[in-house]
């Protein structure tokens, strides 16, 4: 009896498991997904079509960003394509459809706080972060995550405080 009990439970534990993997797959997000809407450029000796380089443009990122807003993004206030920068600490990393997702809090007033979904396109030197670690993190607003439901920012340079 007890035997028969164990057996149930495994295969009650692997539907569930195959569930999950399963329900993994899905649809694309939409906005700019970077491999997919945002336009390629010819690079000749380090530098973009336009002659400036990587590190220029990301100069300028930092110059046009404005401070996320968790508020305004959160309810599509702001523009798609819409540079930003947020600062925040990351979240306990978990599994999304791309690995290279991973969210952020911020304390938006004395009792709030917002969440970020960021996709990690890093240009700028590389970060190893972990859990808990702060970030300040430039990118391009791209929507709400349609996982999570939190604006989503393409994070161009991510640096660690």
């Amino acid at each position: 009896m007890v035997r028969r009990k164990n057996i149930t439970v495994l295969l009650a534990v692997l539907l569930v498991i195959m569930l999950l993997v399963i329900g993994c797959g899905g649809e694309e997000t939409k906005g700019i997904d970077a491999k997919r809407d945002v336009p390629e450029t010819e690079t000749v000796g380090g530098k973009k079509s336009d002659g400036r380089s990587q590190e220029e443009l990301n100069e300028e990122l930092k110059k046009d960003a404005i401070e996320a807003n968790f508020v305004e993004l959160n309810c599509g206030e702001v523009e798609i394509g819409t540079k930003v920068y947020v600062k925040g600490k990351v979240m306990p990393l978990y599994s999304t459809k791309r690995l290279e997702d991973f969210c952020i809090s911020t304390k938006e007033s004395d009792d709030g706080y917002g969440v970020y979904t960021i996709f990690n396109v890093n240009t700028a030197e590389p970060v190893y972060f972990k859990e808990n670690d702060i970030l300040k993190i430039w990118g391009i607003y791209d929507g709400k995550d349609d996982v999570l439901g939190s604006p989503l920012i393409i994070g161009i340079i991510i640096e660690k405080e």
